[in-house]
């Protein structure tokens, strides 16, 4: 007898991939947080002139030094680049809902691929970030 692959079935592992972690913590014992869909789409939607970007899986923290942001780290594919998965770190002010607050780039591969600025209210983002190791090592883990 077949075995068929319902619809359904696809789309729940869709959602539970592009999800991330969730319910495990970062290393520094923070909680790493479930990134919803919706976000990983609008982080995509600010993609810049060059290739789109399609989001594989993501992982974040809640900033320990900025108590309204969250760090994403985000791998993502786009056309025409060797790797098979290519990383970026973004924030978000408020929540992990989208238009909850600002997006930012935080580091070069966000920057590089999105068009989204590296301040926040008129305060600098970068690599050096608290959080950044943390949402990455939520996204690995």
């Amino acid at each position: 007898m077949p075995k068929f692959v319902s619809p359904v079935a696809v789309l729940a592992a869709a959602v539970l991939l592009l999800t991330g972690c969730s319910g495990g913590n970062a290393g520094d014992g923070r909680p790493c947080e479930t990134v919803p869909p919706e976000l990983l789409s609008a982080i995509a939607d600010g993609a810049n002139d060059g290739p789109a970007i399609t989001p594989v899986a993501a992982g974040a923290v809640k900033s320990a030094e900025r108590g309204d942001v969250y760090i994403v780290a985000m791998s993502f594919t786009t056309p025409g680049f060797e790797d098979e998965h290519e990383v970026g770190v973004w924030g978000i002010g408020g929540s992990l809902t989208p238009g909850s607050g600002p997006l930012v780039a935080i580091d070069s591969f966000a920057a590089e691929f999105t068009v989204w600025p590296h301040q926040m209210n008129g305060e600098e983002f970068s690599v050096a970030e608290d959080g950044v190791d943390e949402a990455k090592a939520c996204l690995e883990g």
